[in-house]
């Protein structure tokens, strides 16, 4: 996984928040349109920050979020329990 960077895009529609090739996953956020270039030049196209990962990363990166989310879940049901009085 890279660090994120900002990226400007000339595609029609919006970039989406997550895009998986065969060589790459690209994970964006804060997609927002912007004006570049000077006078008559001008332009508009999509600036974002974006990072990128292999598909190892990204499916290695998955399985932790997974995990968190799980243990997440158990300590939230285990403090119910205790205030309840189980």
């Amino acid at each position: 996984m890279k660090d994120w960077q900002t990226v400007q895009d000339s595609r029609v529609e919006t970039p989406p928040d997550l895009e998986i090739t065969t060589s790459t996953v690209y994970e964006r956020r804060n997609v927002h349109r912007v004006t570049v270039g000077e006078d008559e030049w001008q332009t508009e196209c999509w600036e974002y920050e974006q990072r990128e990962y292999s598909p190892d990363e990204w499916e290695r990166q998955s399985v932790a979020e997974t995990i968190m989310k799980a243990i997440s879940g158990l300590e939230l049901a285990v403090a119910e329990l205790k205030a309840e009085g189980r």
